[in-house]
């Protein structure tokens, strides 16, 4: 008895519809890490808030399969990273006034 069910055929579809979910899923998951990272380059940061706070990041989250919680939790970095970004940088231009003010007495003197 020959058997004409295609079973084959869509478990093979199958499969190579979870190794491109898979794929996309790990592109997804790039594409935040990449933001995550150009959060630390001055010129790129601007570009990674409007990414996080736009309609991109929930993309990509739905994509990499995340769900509410997930997303709270790397907007949550996200957020830390930026003010410690800012942190810095308001205490390097301090560090640099000080190191003004204490070597203008010096130069007075010259």
């Amino acid at each position: 008895m020959n058997s004409h069910c295609k079973t084959d055929i869509t478990v093979k579809v199958k499969r190579e519809r979870e190794e491109h979910g898979g794929k996309i899923r790990k592109l997804a998951d790039a594409i935040m890490l990449q933001a995550i990272e150009d959060l630390w380059i001055p010129k790129e940061r601007e570009k990674c808030i409007n990414f996080f706070t736009g309609e991109e990041f929930n993309i990509c989250a739905g994509m990499s399969g995340m769900n509410f919680h997930d997303k709270v939790k790397v907007l949550n970095l996200v957020g830390n990273i930026f003010r410690q970004n800012a942190e810095t940088e308001v205490r390097i231009p301090d560090t640099l006034e000080k190191k003004k003010s204490q070597s203008m007495p010096d130069a007075a003197l010259m």
